[in-house]
């Protein structure tokens, strides 16, 4: 039995937006790995104080923080899913991060270790 124009509008805004919160980890991962590297070959810095604070004492630490952060936002998005809002807002994220990643391989190419 095939579903509604409704059903099929919901179970595509559904995938949409878990294909968005996994981008979004993803496109953090990214960022932060591109980030250690720019910043270590002296190409970048990191605007964050705090974040620059924790890569000048550990890439790892950096790592961890940077991920922690924003698979914690995410869980709460997760949680959230069934909130209108929620479901409006995540996409706009995502797309922030295509223009990161957008800029980190624009600059000069991703980062060579």
């Amino acid at each position: 039995m095939q579903g509604t124009k409704a059903d099929d509008a919901r179970e595509w805004s559904q995938r949409v937006f878990y294909a968005s919160l996994l981008f979004i980890v993803a496109a953090n991962a990214f960022d932060a790995v591109c980030t250690i590297g720019w910043v270590n070959a002296g190409l970048a810095i990191e605007a964050n104080p705090l974040m620059a604070f924790l890569l000048e004492k550990s890439t790892l630490l950096f790592f961890l923080v940077k991920m922690s952060v924003v698979l914690a936002a995410v869980w709460i998005l997760y949680n959230r899913r069934h909130a209108k809002l929620t479901r409006f807002l995540v996409v706009p994220v995502a797309l922030v991060y295509v223009v990161v990643i957008a800029i980190h391989l624009s600059a000069v190419g991703p980062p060579v270790f």
